[in-house]
C-alpha cells in the first residue's frame, strides 16, 4: 500500500504517515516511518487478521468489548536495507 505524509501544525516536525486498507486511515507513527525511511508515495506491506473473538493484538485494544476493532490485527511490515522490520 502506498503511504501519504499528511502535515500537521509545523510539517517540519509535525506530521503522519498514513496508509488506508479498506477506507480506513491507519497512522504510523512518527519514530517508525522515520526509521523506515519514509516518504509520501512510500511503499507498506499491510496485513490483517480478523477473529470470532477478540484478537490477542487487538488494534483497538480499549474498544469495548463488543466493538469489531477489538477482532481486527493490523501488521505493516517493510524491509529497511537488509532488516525486516514491523509495526
Amino acid at each position: 500500500m502506498r503511504v501519504g505524509f499528511y502535515p500537521r501544525k509545523n510539517p517540519t516536525t509535525h506530521g503522519s504517515h498514513l496508509t488506508t486498507p479498506f477506507d480506513e486511515n491507519f497512522v504510523i507513527p512518527k519514530q517508525i516511518a522515520e526509521y523506515w525511511r519514509l516518504q509520501s508515495g512510500s511503499v507498506v506491506n499491510v496485513q490483517w487478521q480478523v477473529l470470532d473473538d477478540i484478537h490477542p493484538h487487538a488494534y483497538a485494544p480499549m474498544a469495548r468489548e463488543t466493538d469489531d476493532g477489538r477482532r481486527v490485527d493490523i501488521r505493516v511490515f517493510k524491509t529497511v536495507g537488509q532488516i525486516p522490520c514491523e509495526h
